[in-house]
């Protein structure tokens, strides 16, 4: 269902300028997430750690 939904983003915005990065989140009822919403915040989490150094960034984003 999240790729399913998350395509349904994609298509949404499909006429944004090329400048933007659009990234579809989406969250289930249960908390599962999107392939899109996993991607953005282990990249997140990565940033994160490079220029902190905090080595536990991705988990505390991927708490729920």
């Amino acid at each position: 269902m999240a790729c399913e939904a998350e395509d349904k983003k994609r298509a949404k915005y499909a006429n944004l300028a090329p400048s933007f990065c659009f990234v579809p989140v989406v969250v289930e009822t249960l908390g599962a997430l999107g392939d899109g919403a996993d991607d953005l915040l282990h990249e997140l989490g990565r940033r994160i750690t490079e220029t902190t150094g905090k080595r536990r960034a991705t988990e505390f984003l991927l708490k729920r």
